[in-house]
């Protein structure tokens, strides 16, 4: 699968890297799908840190859906940093709410 550093969607600036606890995590878009090892079709992924830190994001996707996929990989990434242990459907949630509000804001400042 071929990935790209890719930090702009047509609305929003991505960054290249997050700074998550003392960790510096890249962001990276990948070509769409993102596909695991065992067949399933994925929008994003976090890789944990241990095996290199970095968040991945299906470069199809566009406006609030992009968002709220980076965002779930960030709060994936943030539950394990600090041990939270968040269950998939919290991380899932908390995503959606937090790019139906903040989307929005963000399109603006991008500009």
């Amino acid at each position: 699968m071929g990935k790209r550093n890719v930090p702009k969607s047509e609305d929003v600036v991505y960054p290249q890297f997050l700074q998550i606890g003392s960790h510096l995590v890249a962001i990276e878009q990948g070509e769409s799908p993102i596909t695991t090892d065992e067949g399933e079709e994925l929008y994003g992924y976090w890789q944990p840190l241990h095996t290199g830190g970095k968040i991945v994001v299906d470069d199809s996707l566009e406006g609030g859906r992009k968002l709220a996929v980076f965002l779930h990989e960030v709060l994936h990434a943030v539950s394990d940093t600090y041990g939270l242990e968040l269950k998939h459907r919290q991380v899932y949630g908390a995503a959606e709410g937090l790019a139906q509000a903040l989307h929005p804001w963000l399109k603006d400042l991008s500009r």
